[in-house]
């Protein structure tokens, strides 16, 4: 990597942390090989360290999918964090007081509509989007 010296090299193409008990040891040719979505051989080592930084940062452990590298083409890649992550999260609060969550389609009369859950029918109407609301003890909103 140009411009980066060698600790700065070495930081952005291995990282060690530890997730809910369990050593997570990721480097970037583990992510290229086992954990990107879509073309492994278009992704830069920038987005590779990028993601690596993430996973450490947030504690993800991409092995659960908790995390995701997705790369299609030449577009940039897309770092998504995956919902069960802030589920799993979200239960361990002790200020939570639950959530809601949905997704947004299209549905047979061509109108946009937000529904609980994640019932659609696939071929018929067209998933567009998710919600979710996330409620704490300590907040009205």
């Amino acid at each position: 990597m140009q411009g980066l010296n060698n600790d700065e090299v070495q930081a952005m193409t291995r990282v060690e942390y530890e997730v809910n008990g369990s050593k997570i040891k990721l480097t970037s040719s583990i992510v290229k090989k086992y954990l990107v979505s879509g073309d492994p051989t278009k992704v830069t080592n920038e987005e590779v360290g990028v993601f690596l930084q993430l996973c450490k940062g947030q504690k993800l452990n991409p092995f659960l999918r908790e995390a995701y590298l997705v790369k299609y083409g030449n577009r940039p890649a897309t770092m998504i964090v995956g919902k069960d992550t802030f589920t799993k999260r979200e239960s361990r609060n002790p200020d939570s007081e639950g959530h809601e969550a949905g997704v947004i389609v299209i549905n047979l009369k061509k109108e946009i509509e937000q529904r609980s859950g994640t019932f659609y029918l696939k071929g018929k109407e067209q998933l567009v989007g998710g919600w979710a609301k996330a409620y704490r003890k300590d907040k009205k909103f």
